[in-house]
């Protein structure tokens, strides 16, 4: 195969979808400029590192389950309360701030309050 056809099905596969970036592990950190749970139980999130992500959802759980998404939601609040930094893990092939927003958003593997110094 000569160069000029890897390159050529290299370009199709990554216009396709089916060559993505490979997922890694990043933490966005800094404070919360709003959180807000609505009527179907998603815990939405605007951290000063980019837009609206929804974390989680209390009524319908898929990776976090209610009880650890409701204590979310509470960091979040009191987060925000308190002025408080926190930080959130991601596996996933996006930046902090090129998080897709609001339900588009992959769920973060933990939610941590900063501790204050």
């Amino acid at each position: 195969m000569k160069i000029s056809q890897i390159l050529l099905t290299l370009l199709l596969l990554g216009q396709s979808g089916l060559l993505q970036a490979a997922d890694r592990n990043i933490w966005c950190s800094g404070k919360l400029d709003g959180v807000y749970v609505n009527t179907y139980g998603e815990v939405t999130i605007k951290g000063d590192w980019g837009t609206w992500t929804q974390i989680c959802n209390t009524k319908t759980p898929t990776a976090v389950d209610a009880v650890t998404c409701s204590l979310w939601a509470s960091y979040a609040a009191t987060a925000v309360k308190d002025n408080l930094d926190v930080m959130l893990m991601y596996s996933t092939s996006y930046d902090c701030n090129t998080l897709p927003a609001y339900s588009a958003a992959p769920t973060p593997f933990y939610f941590m309050l900063k501790p204050t110094k």
